[in-house]
C-alpha cells in the first residue's frame, strides 16, 4: 500500500489562512500548534479568506475543495465534507470556519501513527530557517495504517498529514482538487 504527504497546491490554488487576530478574539487561549489534541468543545467558528501567493500561477481565481493550513491539518468545501466525512471522522474532528459566509470544515488530525511502524534507518533532521522540522525520508510500515486513513507521524513533529493510496484514490474519483501528493516510501 502506498503513502503520501499532502501538501497545498499553491501554484493552481489559492492558499487558505485565518488572521491571527481572528483566532485570538474568538478563542483566547488558542494556541497555533495542534499537537493533534482535541479542540472542538474551545473552538469558536472563526471567518477566513483565500488569497493568491506570489507563486500563484493560475491567471483566474481558483479556490481548492481541499487544501491544507497550520501543521497540514485538511481544510474542505461543503462537497468535500460531505464526501469525505465518513471516511475522515475515524481520524479527527471537523472545526468550522467561514469562508465569506460559506461554509468549510477544518479537519483536525488526530490519529498519530505508532513510531513502531516507522523505519528512521535513512532518515535526516531537515532545519528551516534554524528550525528543527523533523525528519525525512521515513518510511512507513503497512501493519500501522488503515486502508482509507489520515494520520501523522511525530517523526515531522506533526507538521504534515499522510494519507494511504485509498484515500488519495477517493479523493481523484470525486475530482477533489487542491492538494499534491509526495509519495513516501513503505516498508
Amino acid at each position: 500500500m502506498k503513502t503520501y504527504k499532502l501538501t497545498d497546491d499553491y501554484e493552481k490554488h489559492f492558499t487558505f489562512t485565518i488572521k491571527g487576530a481572528e483566532l485570538y478574539n474568538k478563542m483566547p487561549d488558542y494556541s497555533p500548534r495542534f499537537n493533534t489534541k482535541t479542540r472542538l468543545t474551545e473552538w469558536v467558528k472563526p471567518d477566513a479568506s483565500f488569497y493568491a501567493t506570489e507563486n500563484y500561477l493560475n491567471e483566474k481565481v481558483s479556490i481548492p475543495d481541499i487544501t491544507t493550513w497550520v501543521a497540514g491539518n485538511l481544510v474542505l468545501n461543503t462537497r468535500a465534507y460531505e464526501i469525505l466525512s465518513d471516511t475522515l471522522k475515524v481520524s479527527g474532528e471537523f472545526l468550522p470556519v467561514s469562508v465569506e459566509g460559506i461554509d468549510y470544515y477544518i479537519f483536525n488530525t488526530l490519529r498519530i501513527i505508532d513510531e513502531k511502524y516507522i523505519d528512521k534507518t535513512k532518515a535526516r533532521e531537515v532545519i528551516d530557517g534554524s528550525v528543527n522540522v523533523g525528519l525525512e525520508n521515513i518510511s512507513f510500515s503497512t501493519n500501522g495504517l488503515e486502508d482509507d486513513g489520515v494520520f501523522k507521524s511525530e517523526s515531522d513533529h506533526l507538521l504534515h498529514t499522510y494519507c494511504t493510496e485509498n484515500f488519495k484514490q477517493l479523493l481523484i474519483d470525486n475530482n477533489l482538487n487542491g492538494l499534491l501528493f509526495t509519495e513516501m516510501v513503505v516498508i
